[in-house]
Parts: structure tokens; C-alpha cells; sequence
């Protein structure tokens, strides 16, 4: 971990607000300061979170326990993606050009495929794929289609560059391969989706199939009758549709499926990438060709792979928070005379039951069984 806390703070400062857009900046200043005293805290052991929260409250105020815990899960994840994080900072160091907003967003990412992203254009293409063939017939190609890259933003593209750009069709696949690896066009994409992407759910076509259904199969399907033909925008899906349509999906009795606008996505692709001011064939058929087949499935990957992480996290911290209400709740108040009967339920080892007196007091101990053989199960 670095001893940049005030860059991490920084960084870091807009996932530890309530409500970013209605927070003042005195109020963003205060959190960063208070994460950029924690950090250190946390740094060399981020297991020291009930500590630092019992007795460095001073240190920590305002961030809550909650906050702690997360900022430390923000420390490990940082210090796992070290190893790729040096990579991508020696490549970037290499290239040419102003990267110094780039470099600051790899030294305090988080998130493994925001780095993946950054990554992709200095990754050698796999032995045997499309670009590795391409490389190997056409050579002089992989060099023309570079400086196209490179140079795209100052000049439209002129009659001798054309004439290197030969296949046309081969030339627009390397093209496309480096659109689909460029960060904003990712950026830009993701975030069409996050607003815009809509999920259709359909019954699985094998779900219906009376041959092969039984008990189970019937009563599964029934559970994710609501689901049969259902549509919406992934932004307003809640925790539990979500968690369900994943499971449905799983057992196969649900069928998932993305709707995005193409000729939405297309216009996104060519501002983020030409700034719109190229609409050559060439470029046509690139941003035809990187959205087809690299962009669309990843974009729609990426983003049920968030939404369900966000579901799950959110539930278990409902389910504890539940859970704490539960076993923090007062005792039973004891009035009439009246005694009380506990069970802690059990399959195996059966079900322990004790009655206690008004006052508290155990009157009676027992274990029943209603499982196991009948000689086991004696005389209840």
C-alpha cells in the first residue's frame, strides 16, 4: 500500500458519501479528511477494524462502522491488484502522450476490470485469434492501421493512408479490436447501459417440456411464473428480482436477454472514439464490427455482473441487520402467570424444547423427534 493517502482519499472519497449529488463540498472535504486519517490506521493490518472503531473514534469521526469496514475491503482489493497495477504503470510510462490522468486512475483503482480496460491496448494479441492471424498475413497492415489510430484526431483520413489500409474488411476488424480496447468507449458504453439497458425474461423452452418435468421441475417453474414474460430496465430491477431471475436463469427455467438500441450504441461509440467528426466506410464498419462482436457482450456481462455483486451484498447486509434486530430484541414479557415454551429446531439431533415459569425458571427439559427410525424415535 502507498503512502499516498491523500490521492486514495481523493479518489475514494465519492463511494464513502451518502447522496454525491446532494452533498455539499465542506461535507466532501470533511469524509476525505476523516478517510485520509483512517487510512493509515488500517493500512498495515486491515483486520484491526474493531479496534480502530472502539478506540480511535476520535480519528475515524464522522465515518460510521459501516464505513470502516468498507474502507478496509478498499485497502485489500488495492493491495491485490498491485502485481497488474505495476504492469499497467510500466506500459504507460513507456507510451508517448500526456498520461497522467490515466496513471492517477491506476494508482488508486479498486476494481480489477477497470484495470482489465486500461490494460487491453498493451496486451499482445492471443496466439491464434483473428488479429494474431491478420498480423501474420498482413504485416504492413497491423503498422498502417497504428498510425491511423494515432493520428486520427488531427487529420481526416487522406488518399495515401487509404491506399495501406488494403484489405478494407481486414482493416476494419483491427480497427474494431482497438475501439472495443479503448477506455472511453468503455466508459461511455457502460454508462448508456447502467441508464438505458433493458433485461426481456422469457420461460426457458426446455422448462416446458412435460416429458422431462417432474415434482421438483413443476414446482420451480411455478416459482418463477412472474418471470415468464417480464421486461424492464436494469437500473430499476430491485435486490430480489434481481437474485431471483439470476436463479432462474441457473436452473435454466428462465431465459435472459439485453435490449440495447444499436444505432444508440453506435452513435455513443462514435463520439467517444472519433469525437464525431469521421464517418468514413472504414470507420462505419469498425464501430459496426467492435459493438457486434466484442462490445455488446461484454457491456451486457459486465453490467449483470455488477447488478447481481450489488444485490447480493445488499441482501446480506439486510439479512444481518435483520438478524441483529432479532437477537437484540428485549425478552418476552411474562404476565398472568403464563409460562413460556422455547424450541430450538434440529432434524438429526431433533428438536429441544424447555418450558419456563413466569420468572424465568426451567420447569421442564425435553428433546423430540419426528425423523430417524421409530425405534429412535421412542414415545414421541
Amino acid at each position: 500500500m502507498p503512502n499516498n493517502w491523500s490521492q486514495l482519499s481523493r479518489a475514494w472519497v465519492k463511494d464513502f458519501l451518502p447522496q454525491p449529488s446532494a452533498v455539499s463540498d465542506e461535507s466532501s472535504s470533511v469524509i476525505r479528511q476523516a478517510l485520509q486519517r483512517t487510512l493509515p490506521l488500517l493500512s498495515e493490518d486491515p483486520t484491526s477494524v474493531p479496534f480502530v472503531c472502539r478506540y480511535r473514534s476520535d480519528v475515524i469521526n464522522p465515518l460510521t462502522t459501516k464505513q470502516v469496514h468498507q474502507l478496509s475491503d478498499y485497502i485489500q482489493k488495492h493491495d491485490s491488484l498491485s502485481s497488474l497495477r505495476n504492469k499497467i504503470l510500466e506500459q504507460l510510462r513507456k507510451s508517448d502522450g500526456d498520461n497522467s490522468s490515466t496513471i492517477s486512475r491506476v494508482e488508486t483503482s479498486v476494481s480489477k476490470t477497470e484495470l482489465d480496460d486500461i490494460y487491453a491496448p498493451f496486451k499482445p494479441p492471443s496466439k491464434g485469434s483473428l488479429e494474431d492471424r491478420i498480423q501474420k498475413e498482413y504485416p504492413n497492415l497491423v503498422s498502417a492501421v497504428e498510425e491511423l489510430w494515432a493520428n486520427w484526431g488531427t487529420s481526416d483520413v487522406d488518399s495515401k493512408l487509404l491506399k495501406k489500409l488494403r484489405p478494407m474488411d481486414k482493416a476494419a476488424t483491427l480497427l474494431a479490436n482497438r475501439i472495443a480496447a479503448d477506455v472511453d468507449v468503455m466508459d461511455a458504453l457502460m454508462d448508456y447501459c447502467n441508464r438505458q439497458c433493458k433485461v426481456k425474461i422469457k420461460q426457458a423452452s426446455n422448462s416446458g417440456d412435460k416429458k422431462k418435468k417432474t415434482k421438483n421441475s413443476k414446482a420451480s417453474s411455478s416459482s418463477f411464473e412472474t418471470y415468464h414474460d417480464y421486461q424492464n430496465k436494469v437500473c430499476l430491477l430491485r435486490d430480489h428480482q434481481v437474485l431471483a431471475i439470476r436463479r432462474g436463469v441457473d436452473q435454466k427455467e428462465l431465459r435472459l436477454s439485453f435490449d440495447i438500441e444499436d444505432c444508440r450504441a453506435d452513435q455513443i461509440i462514435r463520439k467517444a472514439a472519433f469525437s464525431n467528426k469521421q464517418n468514413h466506410q472504414l470507420y462505419r464498419e469498425a464501430r459496426k464490427d467492435a459493438w457486434t462482436r466484442l462490445l455488446r457482450k461484454r457491456c451486457t456481462s459486465r453490467l449483470w455482473k455488477e447488478v447481481s455483486k450489488r444485490a447480493e451484498e445488499r441482501s446480506i447486509h439486510v439479512f444481518c441487520d435483520n438478524l441483529r434486530k432479532a437477537l437484540l430484541a428485549p425478552p418476552a414479557t411474562m404476565t398472568n402467570q403464563k409460562a413460556i415454551l422455547s424450541l430450538d429446531p434440529g432434524f438429526q439431533a431433533g428438536i429441544k424444547c424447555a418450558v419456563l415459569s413466569n420468572e424465568g425458571k426451567v420447569i421442564c427439559l425435553d428433546t423430540v423427534k419426528f425423523m430417524g427410525r421409530a425405534k429412535n424415535r421412542g414415545k414421541e
